[in-house]
């Protein structure tokens, strides 16, 4: 809601106290009833304006720990406050400190997912915790629980589930064994697919099966960037190891450069997959996993070959792009022109760009079909010529940022029907340096009759590699009738 305007205020009586930027804003709730400013610093008052003891926060009845309305740190078993547990007592939730025995009977939380046990929690260093720290893994000795320290990476077993929000991901994070199955189902909602790789990426053994169905925000499976192995030992419709079933902008698998090879096991014998309805995943993108995974040869009833990159040209050949041009904020990039048989078939180019720190971006890793991926793209129309071999097509990338690291790539854009087309490789620029923005928290004063201090902070945007700063100056003829003309009363400074 907008404030009033002060004249619309209560008008406050003078015995009320004054706003500290401004002496004379009496503070008041209504015409009767002034505010009440407490004059401890950081700490609470109570209802006589006496400040509370250091360890309270947000008022106290007395002066003593014992006294407070809530800690500031933790309260122990007599209502005191403290500043942290005392030795053989544990922090519990960031707020209480209890015992080792109190510790171990605290139940599991109601919002508990999966195969948690009833009384989940254990004494780990100096508090109470629920799950292991990183770095720690949970074991068990003489019946109670603790936390040990790993000696390589850490191993997490959780019980299968089924992915559709955002939640449901955060309940796997660590996870590096699923004991059961593992089905992902998102139909939406923004940086889902960050969200899959921050927790799901550790997945390494899927020991029933992955499905992976109807998922729209879906361009490729690389979120699951360490899985090794799905067994088997649960099936989907007692047949399907693997299932991927419409999924509309599914292009990509796994990234068989940087992944690790697959393994595909089946409880009934050899294992069988199960795609079909994903438009945009071309079949040899299938075929891969096939030869990655050492399956036997797919049928039609487990792979279509009608529903499976049916809506994209599956059959690419690569645009030679380069940047010919580039400044502060734009580049310019130029391709030879897409020679194709029909040229009514070609409705354009996409140039897909997003800036990158590092030369490690792929086109499919973090990319989010429902946008918020960073990546930005603009449409490039195709030229009308009948000499398209030797036509070159021209694209301007703005609004960038300067001395900045780009990547980008650029693919033709067909009809839905068209089997073939382009797309370049990924490829770097930066831009070139630009003009920094201002210095910040200028300030200058004398400290002789002959000299000048100055002091700065350096500017947010650099837009480059600074070297140095410039100081001009200009000396002010020294006029006493403008000095005359000055109000010291109303101009202080």
């Amino acid at each position: 809601m907008d404030n009033k305007l002060k004249n619309l205020c209560p008008v406050c009586e003078k015995h009320c106290p004054t706003r500290l930027t401004k002496l004379d804003d009496n503070l008041c709730w209504n015409g009767q009833n002034c505010q009440k400013i407490c004059k401890c610093g950081h700490r609470a008052c109570n209802p006589s304006n006496e400040c509370c003891h250091p360890l309270c926060l947000g008022g106290c009845t007395g002066l003593t720990a014992l006294d407070c309305n809530i800690c500031r740190d933790v309260i122990l078993p007599d209502n005191k406050c403290a500043k942290q547990c005392p030795e053989n007592m544990y922090e519990f939730l960031n707020r209480r400190c209890i015992d080792e025995h109190k510790c171990r009977k605290m139940k599991k939380p109601l919002e508990s997912f999966g195969n948690v046990r009833d009384y989940p929690y254990k004494p780990f260093k100096n508090s109470c915790v629920i799950e292991c720290p990183a770095g720690y893994m949970d074991d068990e000795s003489d019946g109670k629980a603790s936390c040990k320290e790993c000696d390589r990476a850490c191993s997490k077993v959780c019980s299968g589930a089924s992915v559709d929000s955002i939640a449901s991901a955060q309940k796997l994070r660590g996870c590096t064994r699923i004991e059961g199955s593992l089905e992902i189902q998102i139909k939406g909602g923004k940086h889902m697919v960050k969200e899959l790789e921050d927790n799901l990426n550790m997945i390494e053994i899927i020991d029933g099966y992955l499905k992976i169905v109807r998922s729209f925000p879906l361009i490729s499976l690389n979120f699951l960037k360490n899985l090794k192995l799905i067994n088997g030992s649960q099936l989907e419709n007692d047949k399907y190891t693997l299932a991927v079933l419409d999924n509309q902008n599914l292009q990509e698998l796994w990234d068989w450069d940087t992944h690790p090879p697959i393994t595909i096991k089946s409880k009934d014998g050899p294992a069988k997959v199960f795609f079909h309805f994903n438009p945009k995943l071309c079949l040899q993108k299938i075929e891969k996993l096939r030869e990655v995974a050492k399956l036997s040869r797919f049928t039609d009833l487990e792979v279509a070959p009608n529903s499976n990159g049916d809506k994209v040209a599956c059959n690419v050949t690569e645009l030679k792009v380069s940047v010919t041009k580039k400044t502060a904020e734009a580049a310019l990039i130029e391709w030879k022109a897409f020679e194709h048989h029909d040229p009514r078939s070609l409705l354009g180019y996409v140039v897909y760009f997003i800036e990158a720190p590092h030369q490690n971006v792929t086109m499919y890793d973090s990319r989010d079909a429902c946008g918020g991926d960073g990546w930005r793209v603009d449409d490039v129309a195709p030229e009308s010529s009948n000499e398209s071999s030797n036509l070159i097509i021209t694209a301007l990338l703005t609004q960038l940022k300067p001395y900045t690291q780009y990547a980008f790539y650029v693919k033709t854009y067909t009809i839905a029907t068209e089997r073939s087309g382009a797309q370049s490789k990924v490829q770097y620029f930066t831009t070139l340096p630009g003009e920094p923005s201002q210095p910040r928290s200028f300030s200058v004063w004398s400290n002789s009759s002959s000299e000048l201090v100055m002091s700065w902070l350096p500017p947010l945007r650099s837009n480059g590699n600074l070297t140095y700063y410039r100081i001009i100056g200009k000396q002010e003829v020294y006029d006493p009738n403008l000095l005359a003309k000055r109000d010291y009363c109303d101009k202080r400074k």
